[in-house]
């Protein structure tokens, strides 16, 4: 996926246009689409990376580096865009931890499987919230816009099949890594039974 997004660079510049490139697990920005030749102006790994809907701005999504240590602030031209970056992102980030998980081993690549959906799940779980609130937002204005209702309403609905869709993959996956571990008996065996019973005579 590429397309051009609003990057936050300092109090100074403010918001400036950049050419973004998600290229597999990588995301790379440019100053524009002609000056892709001449190299990035930064990249990331998106599976190292959390991706956060910002709660207010229906245009904003925070890439969060490890630890904190780096946030990439984009903006997207509107809420439809920013949902398909959000998606992608969420995306590529799962099927990158899907391909680390299986060269770990059977055991491990459930529990990555299972991380990588939590993650999706929190992605999506902040982008309802910020579209229904700004569904509240056009509802109670004082001149209602029906067709910006309509839209969000749209967004919402597309974002709830996402949510629980990944919940019960996430549940699935949650369940088969139980019964790979597992279960302890609830009850002593036959042969603890005769233990317990000849040293209690």
């Amino acid at each position: 996926m590429q397309g051009t997004l609003c990057k936050w660079t300092n109090y100074m510049s403010g918001w400036q246009q950049r050419w973004v490139v998600l290229d597999g697990s990588t995301l790379a920005y440019y100053l524009a689409a002609t000056e892709v030749h001449q190299g990035c102006r930064g990249s990331f790994k998106v599976t190292s990376c959390d991706i956060h809907v910002h709660p207010t701005d229906h245009l904003r999504f925070d890439i969060v580096m490890p630890g904190g240590r780096q946030v990439l602030y984009l903006k997207a031209s509107s809420t439809v865009e920013r949902q398909q970056w959000v998606v992608a992102l969420g995306t590529s980030k799962q099927e990158e931890e899907g391909n680390i998980g299986k060269l770990l081993g059977p055991s491990l690549d459930q529990q990555v499987a299972v991380r990588s959906k939590m993650a999706e799940l929190q992605a999506n779980c902040q982008l309802l919230f910020s579209q229904v609130s700004n569904m509240r937002s056009a509802a109670f204005s004082p001149s209602p816009d029906t067709e910006s209702m309509q839209e969000v309403a749209t967004l919402i609905s597309h974002t709830c099949d996402k949510f629980l869709k990944i919940l019960s993959e996430c549940m699935l996956l949650s369940t088969a890594s139980v019964r790979g571990v597992g279960t302890v008996p609830a009850t002593p065996t036959d042969h603890s039974r005769l233990v317990v019973v000849q040293l209690a005579s």
